[in-house]
């Protein structure tokens, strides 16, 4: 049986994973993403987003595999508008 997941599907899957896991919010003066307990969850360097620690990249990626950096693009600049991301590290 093959099983299809449409991409809206798979970031609405990730939003949720990230919301319930992560609760992420944007410090914009030290352009720091910080989640629950005060972990930090990445930054910004530039218009580049770099991972805070590198369990947290492993744990996405073995989710959501290739499309993590695509799925956590799009759903920080849905979350953060006023943070200028362009691309994940």
């Amino acid at each position: 049986m093959k099983v299809v997941i449409t991409e809206d599907k798979l970031y609405n899957v990730f939003s949720k994973f990230m919301d319930s896991d992560y609760d992420l919010s944007y410090n914009i003066r030290s352009r720091e993403f910080i989640g629950k307990n005060n972990h930090p969850f990445g930054w910004l360097n530039g218009t580049v987003f770099m991972y805070g620690e590198m369990s947290d990249q492993l744990i996405l990626e073995g989710y959501f595999g290739d499309k993590t950096s695509k799925l956590l693009l799009m759903y920080l600049r849905d979350r953060f508008p006023d943070a200028p991301i362009n691309f994940i590290e």
